[in-house]
């Protein structure tokens, strides 16, 4: 079948909303639900597990055991530590007492980020493998399995059952991150692209708002919530499903197989119109000019003088995002608002606004992505965040000195200032920018770099927070602040800007030097 020629439509059509939603409701939705999933019940879930070490060691919990001889070998000294009664409101004394459970729970509660190393750096070979779409489906089955893991823990009594469900997680992450944005990209309009772009972070946020909702005691927040994590196995099955009606992306059949009329064919059901020929006209240009280039691998990227420049261009904005903290938030974010007074009840109201906040941001991302373009967005998202970090800082300490009436509220009040500023563009341009600063034979091998950043920096974030909150207090925040400063200096001064070019332009641009 011949394209007719005529004018591109660059429109959106129903086919490509359902295999963009399909794309990331069996993924980013269900990484946004299992990031926040412990958040709200951290109490609960801490507790449980000192429940189940308490009876490993013979005791009873709730009980207080009164010590023997007074010594690290006393029996009753660890039967103390795991079974006596801690109020909801003395968790942070909790943790801060007990090293081994405060580790347990960072090791848990950034199980996902953990996962995420392990398989990062493998996407880039199932892609060549089983194609783009078919890596997308293999991830959210993973996906599925760990949350059958974390929803039977319960009922097995096991919290390491919990962790390695939290690491399995993780594993389908390293995948998913790489893979949808490269098919995301690849199956949008041009034009569509950096609004498409932010869909995954939608998708992650009404996530993280569902399970920040099923927090709450009088919904899900005891120990029922566990059942729900086995629950969001569902939304995998269902993307599962649909996405095996909807086509590879067009530009891997022609660019990597070599299948232009299955190109063609993806293209049509996509667009909703046989008048393709300036998509096709394009990919056949950069096949073209592919033809004498090997596949650059993920060490290729490294190796080029050129590919390492625009290696470290991609990296450093994904280093901005780790290095701000939202991890953090994210996985801590009801306990920070408990730590500066709040009661539970409350801070779970207010971790749901944060989440609210997400969700205006990207909203408002979306809009601006496209207008104001990557490189302006990102300069004043991240300055934003910065202005957050350093604003929380001064009225947090400010509040644990005695020092001003409403610090409280000013605290509470930066959070989600914070999470606006992030939402609007260190949160989704990142992932954008992946796609748009290589060509097809370095895409695959580019975004597995982002990813290896992002889990990477955000495995080792999250494990060291719980330690360096109770060692530096709200000063931990202020370092996030100085990490992302150097990274929007380095962005501001040499990032090119990418909104509405085509690959070929971004090409020219970035050896140029322009921006």
């Amino acid at each position: 079948m011949e394209p007719l020629k005529g004018q591109q439509p660059s429109g959106i059509t129903g086919k490509l909303i359902i295999t963009l939603v399909a794309a990331t409701l069996g993924t980013y939705f269900t990484i946004g639900f299992g990031v926040s999933s412990l958040n709200g019940p951290q109490n609960i879930v801490l507790q449980w597990i000192r429940d189940v070490k308490c009876r490993s060691f013979g005791g009873e919990f709730g009980m207080t055991y009164n010590s023997i001889n007074d010594t690290e070998h006393d029996p009753n000294v660890t039967k103390n530590l795991w079974c006596r009664p801690f109020p909801a409101t003395e968790e942070k004394e909790m943790l801060a007492e007990n090293t081994e459970l405060n580790t347990l729970w960072a090791l848990i509660a950034s199980g996902i980020c953990t996962g995420a190393v392990l398989t990062v750096l493998t996407c880039s070979s199932l892609i060549q493998w089983f194609g783009v779409r078919n890596t997308l489906i293999i991830s959210a089955s993973i996906f599925a399995v760990g949350c059958i893991l974390c929803g039977f823990c319960k009922v097995a009594d096991s919290w390491p059952m919990l962790m390695a469900g939290r690491m399995i997680l993780g594993m389908a992450c390293g995948l998913e991150t790489t893979v949808v944005a490269m098919y995301m990209s690849e199956v949008t309009p041009i034009r569509l692209r950096g609004a498409a772009g932010t869909l995954p972070i939608v998708m992650y946020v009404i996530g993280l708002m569902l399970a920040t909702g099923f927090g709450f005691p009088e919904v899900l927040g005891t120990e029922r919530l566990a059942g729900l994590a086995g629950a969001a196995a569902l939304p995998c099955i269902v993307s599962c499903i649909v996405l095996l009606k909807c086509p590879e992306s067009p530009r891997f059949l022609f660019i990597s197989r070599g299948k232009k009329i299955d190109a063609q064919q993806a293209l049509v059901w996509l667009r909703g119109t046989t008048l393709v020929t300036e998509e096709l006209d394009e990919m056949a240009a950069e096949a073209a000019s592919l033809r004498n280039s090997r596949k650059v691998t993920f060490i290729g990227l490294f190796t080029d003088p050129f590919l390492r420049r625009i290696a470290l261009l991609a990296a450093v904005p994904m280093l901005a995002q780790q290095l701000s903290g939202y991890n953090c938030v994210g996985f801590y974010s009801t306990s920070i608002f408990a730590g500066i007074g709040l009661d539970r009840r409350t801070a779970l109201f207010a971790t749901l606004g944060l989440w609210s906040c997400f969700a205006l941001a990207s909203g408002i991302s979306m809009v601006l992505v496209d207008r104001l373009g990557r490189r302006i967005l990102l300069a004043i998202s991240g300055f934003g965040v910065i202005l957050a970090l350093v604003m929380y800082t001064i009225f947090a300490t400010m509040g644990d000195n005695g020092v001003g009436e409403g610090t409280k509220l000013a605290t509470a009040l930066c959070l989600p200032g914070y999470v606006l500023f992030y939402g609007i563009g260190v949160a989704s341009v990142p992932w954008i920018l992946a796609g748009e600063l290589f060509t097809q034979e370095a895409r695959s091998a580019a975004t597995t770099l982002v990813s290896v950043v992002c889990w990477l920096v955000g495995a080792v974030v999250s494990n060291l927070f719980p330690l360096m909150v109770v060692a530096m207090s709200h000063y931990t925040f202020l370092i996030f602040a100085v990490l992302v400063l150097v990274c929007a200096v380095y962005l501001l001064l040499k990032l090119p800007e990418t909104k509405g070019l085509t690959v070929e332009n971004i090409q020219k641009k970035l050896h140029s030097g322009g921006l």
